[in-house]
C-alpha cells in the first residue's frame, strides 16, 4: 500500500513484496536464487529448507506473511460485514503446484478463514456460478488488487493482496 511505497524510498531491505513467488518453495530452488539478485530485501533459508525473509534479524516463512496479509484482509472484510466467520474462496495462479496450494490453504488456516475452494485464475463469472457460496463467503485473489462479495459485486473493498 501507500506506507510500503512511502518506506520503500527510505529503507527498501525492509519492504516485502511478490511473496506469492516464494511461498511453498525451497531456498535452493533455482527461481528463489534467481529472485534473492532482484529484490532488495533479503531472502534466507529456513529451518526446513524453505524460503524465507529476513527482516531486520528476524526471519518469516512465506506462509507467516501470507497469513498475517490473510488475516488483515479477514479484518477488513468482517468490518464490512456483521459476521464471526469468514468463508473464503481463493484464487491462485494456475501455474501454482501442488505444494504452493498447501502453503497458501496453510497460511489461510493460520489467518481463520475457511477455506471452501482454491481456484485457478484467470477465473471468470461462469467459474463462480458454480461455486456454491454462502452469504459470508468472499472471493480473495492471490494476485489480484481487490476483495469482491460475491453475493454483491458492485461492493467491491479495496485491499492489499499478495502480490
Amino acid at each position: 500500500g501507500e506506507l510500503a511505497k512511502h518506506r520503500m524510498s527510505r529503507q527498501p531491505s525492509d519492504v516485502v513484496f511478490n511473496i506469492k513467488k516464494l511461498i511453498g518453495k525451497q531456498f535452493d530452488d533455482c527461481w528463489v536464487q534467481e529472485m534473492r539478485k532482484r529484490v532488495h530485501f533479503s531472502v534466507v533459508e529456513g529451518e526446513r529448507g524453505e524460503a524465507c525473509v529476513q527482516i531486520r534479524g528476524v526471519s518469516f516463512s512465506s506462509v507467516e506473511i501470507a497469513s498475517v496479509i490473510f488475516s488483515k484482509l479477514k479484518d477488513i472484510v468482517l468490518m464490512y460485514q456483521f459476521h464471526h466467520e469468514l468463508k473464503a474462496v481463493i484464487s491462485v495462479p494456475i501455474f501454482f503446484s501442488e505444494q504452493q496450494r498447501e502453503a497458501i490453504l496453510l497460511a489461510a488456516n493460520k489467518a481463520g478463514l475457511t477455506v471452501l475452494q482454491l481456484i485457478d485464475e484467470p477465473t471468470d463469472e461462469q467459474q463462480l456460478k458454480k461455486i456454491p457460496l454462502l452469504f459470508s463467503t468472499w472471493v480473495l485473489g492471490v494476485s489480484g488488487t481487490n476483495i469482491k462479495d460475491t453475493l454483491s459485486p458492485s461492493l467491491v473493498c479495496p485491499a492489499q493482496t499478495l502480490r
